[in-house]
């Protein structure tokens, strides 16, 4: 079993294989091979990533059958299906490292951004499902000056994207947060180019506080990175969970809320994790965001 980091270090040297064109695993197994791995799987990574048919893992990362348990979802997007997989692979295989891979160019990303400009004509129901998963990642950068350059939105879209789906990997499954808190598993982002073939990782992006507000607990920040700092959009979030003494019947994880000016979505914990709560009670959890240059919810509206 490998650690996060020798996991890590195994994709990267991979992917570095590849973008040189010095690949390995290449050739076909031989059926002697094939039938010995039919017995068992040893898979030492997870990797959630988009079902684009040019962002296949196992070439990306030049390894050969059996070594990544991959799960591919337009837009590497994190649904009850995805979670339950990651579990499984986690629990079972033992693997030390999920990567959530994004790419550029991708296609879901632009079907978000195609349906937000043209509320009026929205994609089939299936690929709202989608969509609706995507979304706040992509609105939240679409009230910012992002909304005048498009392949600039995408870009840092994408980025956003798979920020969020290492976040709900991380904060969304009890068995993934205990896995995580006992250090057997590590949830990272990434980011692959069509362009170059190159991933670039995430996994030391270790600080989540906004620059504008991280540079104020910093002492001798230069006058210059201040101006430049303040300059900067970010979002903040309101957390309230609710606790009832009832069971809601609820038959979706997710719930998104939209207005002119607000962006949230209501989370059913009760509902992914039933033991989180006693018996005939349930729970929900409403996220608010907001963006740095409006001015967050009071505390009473929130409540009303």
């Amino acid at each position: 079993m490998l650690t996060a980091q020798e996991a890590l270090s195994r994709l990267k040297q991979g992917n570095q294989r590849f973008v040189a064109g010095e690949t390995t695993h290449h050739k076909q197994l031989s059926h002697q091979a094939r039938a010995e791995m039919a017995e068992d799987q040893n898979p030492f990574a997870i990797v959630l990533g988009c079902s684009d048919s040019r962002v296949p893992a196992e070439m990306v990362f030049d390894q050969g059958l059996g070594d990544l348990f991959v799960i591919r979802v337009a837009g590497n997007v994190v649904a009850p299906s995805q979670v339950g997989s990651v579990e499984f692979a986690a629990e079972r295989y033992d693997c030390a490292v999920v990567v959530v891979l994004g790419h550029s160019h991708c296609g879901a990303i632009q079907a978000t951004i195609d349906t937000l400009m043209n509320p009026d004509s929205p994609p089939s129901a299936n690929l709202m499902s989608i969509v609706n998963r995507v979304r706040p990642s992509v609105e939240t950068l679409m009230q910012t000056e992002l909304k005048h350059d498009l392949c600039k939105l995408s870009k840092h879209a994408v980025r956003s994207n798979v920020f969020a789906s290492v976040n709900q990997l991380r904060h969304g499954s009890a068995v993934l947060e205990s896995l995580i808190a006992k250090g057997k598993l590590q949830v990272v982002g990434a980011e692959y180019s069509l362009e170059s073939g190159e991933v670039v990782f995430f996994d030391k992006l270790i600080n989540t506080i906004p620059l504008p507000e991280l540079i104020r607990i910093i002492d001798g920040v230069p006058e210059s990175v201040k101006a430049a700092a303040e300059s900067l959009l970010y979002t903040t979030i309101d957390l309230i969970s609710v606790g009832f003494s009832k069971v809601i019947e609820n038959k979706n994880l997710w719930f998104y809320i939209y207005t002119d000016t607000l962006a949230a979505r209501a989370y059913s914990p009760s509902l992914k994790s039933p033991d989180s709560v006693p018996d005939g009670a349930s729970s929900l959890q409403f996220e608010i965001y907001n963006l740095s240059t409006s001015e967050p919810l009071a505390s009473e509206a929130m409540i009303a």
